[in-house]
């Protein structure tokens, strides 16, 4: 499970540390996907929302460790 998947590159690095386990089955379930930003093709068995590419804080999401607090989801606006 992960809140969201942007280049996919360190989720692929999460996934291949799994795999040297040998698990039985693994799925990946992400909050928020980026398509548009994809480097790496992974098999996802479940995306919440598609996220535009703008920066989203809020629900667990964070920025520069803040605004991970925030009960809903926000696109943070450049100052």
């Amino acid at each position: 499970v992960d809140g969201i998947v942007d280049s996919g590159l360190m989720l692929r690095h999460l996934v291949r540390e799994v795999e040297r386990r040998r698990p039985q089955s693994l799925s990946i379930y992400v909050l928020f996907d980026r398509p548009a930003t994809r480097l790496i093709d992974l098999p996802l068995a479940n995306v919440g929302f598609d996220a535009p590419n703008e920066l989203l804080v809020g629900y667990g999401l964070a920025h520069r460790g803040r605004h991970a607090h925030l009960p809903d989801v926000h696109r943070l606006r450049a100052a």
